[in-house]
């Protein structure tokens, strides 16, 4: 289930995600755009200032994979794979 209630807000979130995961040093919305094919600064700049999300959903789902994973009171970060959760157990 999508968190994000555009389509277009999924991809520019993905561009988004894909750009800070790059080892490009300068990471804002017009150098992310010049290294991410397919992203223009409009895009990242509206996913920055206008998008609109579901915090409340996106939170849900960490704690569902956290408790299926029986990973509750352990280290636990996530993996992003396609902009779904995927845990990871320190």
């Amino acid at each position: 289930m999508s968190i994000f209630y555009r389509r277009e807000s999924e991809a520019a979130a993905e561009r988004y995600v894909r750009g800070l995961l790059t080892e490009h040093p300068n990471k804002n919305y017009d150098t992310i755009a010049s290294v991410v094919p397919g992203t223009s600064e409009q895009q990242l700049q509206g996913l920055l200032t206008d998008m609109i999300w579901d915090e409340e959903n996106l939170n849900q789902q960490r704690i569902n994979v956290m408790q299926r994973s029986g990973s509750e009171g352990k280290d636990f970060g996530f993996g992003i794979s396609d902009l779904e959760l995927r845990p990871m157990l320190n």
